[in-house]
């Protein structure tokens, strides 16, 4: 299969057969004509719709190997499907794990026009030339993911009011601890006017959830635990108990999700910076520490009781999607 990706000329497929052959063992596996795949193949045209070689550059970067793969793994399959097998709304499931839904009439995946197919010694290729398949890896920052699940309505009010978007759009590479709506519910009354009443602090706070760097956090695991200065210059400190990940002592963490510009965790708590302390009124009724008492974020301050959410989809737990295992030799 990657025979034809590396060598035939028309349609080019140069982009794809970078991206395959910076996947360690992945241009291995292809070629094995003991193993099945079928690969919808983008070619250099359809990955022009990312708009910007640069990006595509930066997915062969080791920084990146997550969202490499993931790209890469999006759009193959473990096994031979051939052009008569397909049906309108089939739903095949691809290495990564995501669904992809075929078409007839014309032949499409997931509404993308396939132009061209043909078959291979270990499988068929579909050509795409319109554009590639994109999942959330790609297709979302960190900033559109947010948005897009109710899980975390409170979090992007407060980037839309304390006008953050550009923050969590970088393509720096970023890790976001991002709050669930219950998180901010759990906080006091007292603690909830507080931020309320001052957009420095909050935004503070906000920017406290992420940490920039060389590389974003893509497994909690041992090599990353430590602490991490953040951007609001703050201080998170990674560790792990038996059964799950905490951040500075006492925040679980269940989950994780790539997205275009780094990985997002889930958190049940708000992380509160270390000596946070509500600043004590003086006598003139002014609080000490808070110079200048700012409005609500964006008319819509943080409330203490429930959320009803109408507007967006709640993200399962189940629906995040870590860096997927690739096939190999080995």
């Amino acid at each position: 299969m990657l025979y034809h990706v590396n060598n035939i000329p028309d349609p080019k497929w140069t982009w794809l057969s970078s991206l395959i052959n910076a996947t360690i063992g992945l241009s291995d596996a292809l070629d094995d004509d003991g193993r099945s795949f079928t690969l919808f193949a983008p070619s250099d045209a359809a990955f022009g719709v990312l708009n910007q070689s640069e990006y595509l550059d930066t997915l062969l970067l080791d920084t990146w190997t997550p969202h490499r793969q993931c790209l890469v793994a999006s759009h193959l399959l473990t096994q031979d499907l051939r052009p008569d097998m397909i049906t309108a709304g089939l739903e095949v499931t691809t290495i990564y794990g995501s669904q992809v839904t075929m078409g007839v009439d014309p032949l499409t995946v997931n509404d993308i026009p396939i132009d061209i197919f043909q078959g291979v010694s270990n499988g068929w290729l579909y050509l795409l030339e319109q554009q590639p398949i994109l999942p959330d890896c790609i297709a979302d920052t960190m900033y559109s993911f947010v948005k897009r699940f109710s899980s975390f309505n409170t979090v992007s009010e407060i980037i839309d009011g304390l006008l953050l978007q550009e923050e969590f759009t970088t393509m720096t590479p970023l890790t976001l601890f991002a709050p669930i709506d219950g998180a901010f519910r759990d906080l006091s009354a007292d603690l909830i006017a507080y931020l309320n009443s001052d957009a420095e602090v909050l935004k503070q706070i906000i920017l406290g959830h992420a940490i920039s760097g060389d590389q974003p956090i893509y497994l909690l695991d041992s090599g990353d635990f430590g602490t991490y200065t953040t951007l609001g210059n703050t201080n998170l400190t990674i560790s792990a108990t038996d059964t799950n990940f905490v951040v500075n002592g006492d925040t679980a963490i269940f989950g994780g999700q790539l997205v275009r510009n780094g990985i997002l965790h889930v958190l049940d708590k708000v992380i509160i910076p270390e000596g946070f302390s509500i600043p004590t009124s003086s006598p003139s009724g002014a609080a000490s520490a808070s110079p200048t008492a700012a409005a609500p974020v964006a008319g819509t301050p943080i409330t203490p009781g429930p959320v009803n959410v109408t507007t967006a989809p709640a993200m399962p737990t189940d629906a995040l999607t870590p860096a997927p295992a690739m096939p190999t030799d080995a």
